[in-house]
């Protein structure tokens, strides 16, 4: 908005007051807009974290070559761990051992899964939920390392972040993001 006025001296003055042409609302929409964009990126960099590790596997480290093989040997190296609780060896003992071949396959190609679905932003708030439970169970097998820290975190993250999470998503073009959202308390001021 422009304002005009005659000086002292009889000049006409044209000023801009650069606050007046600023609404309230548009100074507060780029850091959402911003905001917005970081989880967007946070969750789309979560999802190629966990299909990397998943591809990984059916690549490497012998999951799908010798299967079983090094599963049973990461699940017998965590039985003798000390930081393994004890229910968490008997589940390892009497489930996990028992149905090694069926695990080998199920963890990797549900980390593949879930990688794409972050990715694509597809059932977002389930395929967090699922990489949480599968991220408690490495940690109760005893691998605990930065890593393990800043993927847990990032999930939690992700989970908090509401509805800012189904940006650039399937889930807000199929509209599953208003059928079924994470709503927390926000505070007005």
């Amino acid at each position: 908005m422009q304002k005009i006025r005659q000086t002292h001296t009889g000049f006409v003055k044209s000023e801009r007051n650069i606050y007046e042409d600023k609404k309230p609302e548009e100074s507060k929409k780029w850091p959402r807009s911003v905001l917005l964009h970081l989880v967007t990126i946070m969750r789309i960099l979560f999802g190629v974290g966990w299909l990397s590790a998943g591809v990984s596997k059916v690549t490497g480290e012998g999951w799908f070559t010798q299967p079983g093989k090094f599963l049973h040997s990461y699940l017998e190296h965590a039985l003798t761990l000390p930081q393994v609780p004890g229910f968490y060896k008997f589940f390892i003992e009497h489930v996990v051992l028992e149905h090694l071949l069926l695990f080998n396959y199920v963890i990797p190609i549900t980390q593949i899964i879930l990688g794409l679905f972050l990715i694509f932003g597809f059932l977002i708030v389930p395929s967090v939920m699922l990489c949480l439970f599968m991220h408690v169970n490495f940690i109760l097998s005893g691998n605990m390392n930065l890593i393990s820290l800043v993927l847990y975190t990032t999930a939690f993250g992700i989970l908090l972040s509401q509805d800012r999470i189904y940006q650039w998503s399937l889930d807000q073009y199929w509209g599953f993001s208003r059928k079924k959202s994470i709503r927390l308390p926000t505070v007005h001021q």
